[in-house]
């Protein structure tokens, strides 16, 4: 990925990094025929130490995608986040050779995976196959532009927690003023 792509690239993990609350975890891992972890996986609250950090990203040669998803996985895997989720983006092609076994592994782990294709060099069926297998979406491109954009939807999405995790206290009363006239001995168990 190189030119109007990384630069894009860029934008986009910066601009997620910024929709990130506090509490939240971040990663980039960049990749050619080896995975680097251009910002190590850390809060989100670092940010200006992100923004600095995916700045470094730089056009490589190759597109070796199993590493970079196993690095992601032994990362997230020792995370205790509530949410885990990766968001793989590739403009080549790859050797498919461990990937649908990673991805399965990784979501039986509880680490979700969203793929974003862009351009027309990519493997639409082995990127389908990954948000399929990896409980993600996938989306596909031909406009660099776009990316942010994905970035930032695939960021809010994963962001809207729809289990709601607070404490509650329950009180046992004698009587319901909803039904009057029944006792407890008398209603149905719940």
């Amino acid at each position: 990925m190189a030119g109007e792509k990384m630069a894009l690239a860029k934008e986009a993990a910066r601009a997620t990094a910024e929709v990130l609350s506090p509490d939240d975890f971040l990663e980039v891992i960049g990749f050619d025929t080896v995975a680097e972890r251009t910002v190590p996986l850390q809060s989100a609250a670092n940010r200006l130490a992100i923004q600095r950090d995916i700045g470094r990203l730089a056009p490589r040669g190759g597109t070796a995608i199993f590493p970079a998803l196993d690095a992601a996985y032994q990362d997230l895997a020792g995370s205790r986040a509530a949410t885990r989720h990766v968001i793989l983006l590739t403009d080549g092609q790859t050797s498919e050779a461990g990937i649908p076994e990673l991805v399965a592994a990784m979501r039986a782990d509880g680490i979700t995976v969203t793929s974003v294709g862009v351009g027309t060099d990519v493997n639409r069926t082995l990127l389908s196959e990954v948000a399929d297998l990896g409980g993600g979406r996938a989306y596909f491109t031909a406009d660099p532009s776009s990316i942010p954009r994905i970035f930032l939807r695939e960021a809010t999405t994963v962001g809207q927690n729809s289990v709601v995790e607070d404490p509650v206290r329950a009180e046992v009363e004698t009587g319901a003023r909803a039904l009057p006239g029944m006792g407890l001995t008398s209603s149905p168990d719940l």
